[in-house]
């Protein structure tokens, strides 16, 4: 299994190969809208009478199909924008990221997706 590092940086998309591939990329989100992302999730937490389950080390979760997610749209501008534009930046990413790839990277994702598929039945 890789474990990204605290040093790993990783300024394209990046496909690892791991028990569950991932794709990843440093800064896709600005370390600015981040900072207001989290203030305004703890805030909204925090107000909150809602107690979300603990995971991974004492994070909390909140489910985007959840009424409590709902809430926080509705009370931040910053989470409804990021909802609203994410589809979007998500898809130029993949679009970006797939006009680079050789042949011979698109076979190996082909390769990863078959051997995904054939794990799941």
């Amino acid at each position: 299994m890789k474990t990204i590092l605290a040093t790993d940086y990783f300024p394209y998309p990046t496909t690892l190969n791991a028990d569950f591939p991932v794709f990843v990329l440093d800064d896709f989100i600005p370390p600015s809208e981040c900072s207001v992302l989290v203030e305004a999730a703890v805030a909204h937490m925090s107000a909150s009478s809602m107690s979300s389950p603990l995971i991974h080390g004492g994070r909390c979760m909140m489910p985007w199909s959840s009424p409590s997610f709902a809430d926080l749209l509705a009370s931040s501008r910053s989470w409804s924008s990021l909802c609203k534009t994410l589809p979007g930046r998500v898809y130029s990413l993949l679009l970006e990221f797939l006009r680079d790839y050789t042949s011979s990277s698109l076979e190996t994702l082909k390769a990863t997706a078959l051997l995904e598929m054939a794990t799941l039945r």
